[in-house]
């Protein structure tokens, strides 16, 4: 098993924010639907009641009260409206969760690469020029830096390596199905590669860093047209294809255990990282 290294990752800790929000969302519409149910007894006690009971100043008194209460079921009832209605950032709680899955099956991919030569990072950061870079897996071994972009999506997926947008084809169970875009995996791993490679130069470890796309639902249909530069690998290829790639990548001059150490090092810095065991 491969030397394992794990970042935080912000999608759970994302994840958990929304959760949180979610939470006291709802906790507050209940205190609003208390409101409002206590303002409607109050309105009609003061409506139809204590008026029967009282005459002169008091009529009065009792009907200035009632408005007051129905203004407070009013302010109650939009207040429940609106969190009822509100569209807070947990309706992505889907996507995250299989954001989050997609990068455990990347890693997974990886993680049974030799640990005498292998590096596994997840979820590291990389900073170049102001711009960052938030990764899925990278791999560092003899045979090369690999950034690997895990896509943990169903159905079936349509794209090409220059286009600027892949395209989702979703059915449904009850008939029916939606299509989504979604920004092109090659062009966002190739952002990835660009960073990382001049970040790691700027401590002088040049190293070749190459790119790679990983499909991690195997029930998922692939149709992408891949050229030489970025492999676009899918899960249902079988279980050991992103790392046969790794394996036998070939650099005129591999990287030797002391780059390797640099290379490690350095995205270890970055990210204040210590090594970790893989969480199944």
């Amino acid at each position: 098993m491969a030397k394992y290294y794990a970042c935080k990752n912000k999608n759970e800790e994302d994840l958990k924010t929304f959760q949180q929000e979610r939470k006291r969302s709802r906790e507050s519409s209940k205190r609003s639907g208390c409101l409002t149910t206590s303002s409607i007894v109050f309105f009609i006690f003061m409506i139809f009641v204590l008026p029967r009971t009282g005459s002169g100043s008091f009529g009065f008194i009792a009907f200035g009260a009632s408005i007051i209460a129905l203004i407070c079921l009013c302010v109650g009832a939009l207040k429940a409206f609106v969190r009822s209605g509100h569209k807070g950032p947990w309706v992505n709680e889907g996507a995250i969760k299989a954001g989050i899955d997609g990068e455990q099956l990347a890693r997974d991919a990886v993680i049974w690469l030799p640990s005498d030569d292998y590096n596994v990072i997840t979820n590291a950061i990389i900073t170049y020029q102001g711009k960052s870079s938030e990764t899925d897996v990278i791999v560092v071994g003899p045979t090369g830096v690999f950034v690997i972009e895990a896509k943990n999506l169903s159905g079936r997926v349509v794209g090409d390596a220059h286009s600027q947008e892949w395209t989702q084809h979703k059915a449904f169970r009850g008939g029916g199905g939606e299509t989504r875009r979604f920004y092109n995996p090659v062009k966002q791993v190739g952002t990835h590669v660009y960073r990382l490679s001049n970040y790691l130069k700027q401590y002088n470890v040049d190293v070749w860093v190459q790119g790679i796309v990983y499909i991690a639902d195997p029930d998922t249909l692939v149709y992408v047209e891949c050229d030489e530069n970025t492999p676009v690998f899918a899960a249902s290829d079988g279980p050991s294809v992103v790392e046969d790639y790794i394996l036998k990548s070939k650099l005129r001059n591999p990287l030797t255990k002391d780059m390797i150490k640099r290379a490690v090092d350095c995205i270890i810095k970055e990210n204040q990282l210590k090594e970790n065991s893989p969480q199944r």
